[in-house]
């Protein structure tokens, strides 16, 4: 029998994916962010109660459909603001952005703060 989370896991990465194609995002920052969104949670100490398979299947597929929204829009600010990203092929620019997006939602500092966004 497989383990809860990897089933929630490859669940996620079906529904992120199949949603974010059938919405027009790009396929390779949809994988990206889910793949960077998975290990972030490896690394990020849980709190009590909240590695449940729903809680696990929306935090990674949220980190996914932030990576495939995000990802595009932040490479045309970059290329369009900062002369260093111009050298650098969109595409490539693209993955790094939505690793960055997929990984980076689940960091500690960044989840208190969208809490105390969220509190006012």
């Amino acid at each position: 029998m497989a383990e809860p989370a990897t089933t929630t896991g490859v669940a996620a990465a079906a529904v992120a994916t199949g949603a974010g194609v059938f919405l027009g995002l790009h396929v390779d920052a949809l994988i990206i962010g889910f793949m960077c969104g998975l290990v972030a949670l490896l690394h990020v100490p849980p709190k009590d109660g909240q590695r449940t398979p729903l809680f696990i299947f929306l935090l990674v597929a949220g980190s996914a459909f932030l990576s495939g929204i995000f990802a595009p829009v932040a490479v045309a600010a970059m290329v369009a603001y900062f002369e260093w990203a111009k050298a650098i092929d969109k595409d490539s620019l693209r993955f790094a952005v939505a690793a960055a997006i997929g990984g980076g939602v689940h960091l500690p500092w960044v989840r208190q703060w969208f809490a105390g966004k969220a509190e006012k």
